[in-house]
């Protein structure tokens, strides 16, 4: 069962019948789900006034947020990234707040109907962007017999993935023919 407030308003709790066992939610739920016992059951919703007053959004990581009113949207945007690091997502201090795109540097969020303690406070997270090489690709000892084959092992790399060009010597890095194939 689901109860909607009307505007101004939001919901408070249920009152009625004392002994239900909700399978689902609470008294204090909106959304609840109980188990019908052998007896009529009344339940009732109660509301109150919603939040009409400002709502303090804290960007941490980006630039927005300020003042804002229930329903209205706020636009966010992620500081730039520092060195080794990607923008990874947004996330807030409350469950109820929802992201046009969290994983978006730049995004709005809906300012909830109701804030229990006037503020919101939303981060910009990052990640790591650093590979590192686990397993060197090993140069394999083979004799030319006119075929095509894989001149070293496969590497494996964490945090990115292996690539791989052959080169006019050890000590020359290769400019172009850069791949994830093994050199054949």
């Amino acid at each position: 069962m689901t109860v909607l407030a009307e505007i101004g308003m939001r919901f408070r709790n249920w009152t009625g019948t004392d002994d239900l066992v909700f399978t689902w939610g609470d008294r204090d739920a909106a959304c609840i789900s109980f188990t019908m016992p052998d007896k009529d059951v009344t339940l009732m919703p109660t509301y109150e006034d919603a939040q009409v007053g400002p709502i303090v959004v804290t960007v941490v990581g980006g630039r927005g947020g300020g003042r804002s009113y229930p329903l209205e949207k706020v636009k966010v945007s992620a500081l730039p990234p520092e060195a080794g690091m990607r923008f990874k997502e947004w996330t807030a201090s409350r469950d109820n707040i929802s992201f046009d795109n969290p994983n978006d540097a730049t995004t709005t969020l809906l300012i909830p109907r109701f804030v229990a303690d006037d503020s919101i406070t939303v981060t910009a997270n990052y990640e790591d962007t650093t590979s590192v090489v686990t397993k060197a690709p090993e140069a394999k000892d083979r004799t030319f017999d006119g075929s095509a084959y894989e001149l070293v092992s496969a590497g494996e790399a964490t945090g990115g993935t292996m690539n791989y060009a052959l080169g006019k010597d050890m000590a020359t890095v290769p400019e172009t023919g850069w791949s994830t194939s093994v050199p054949t």
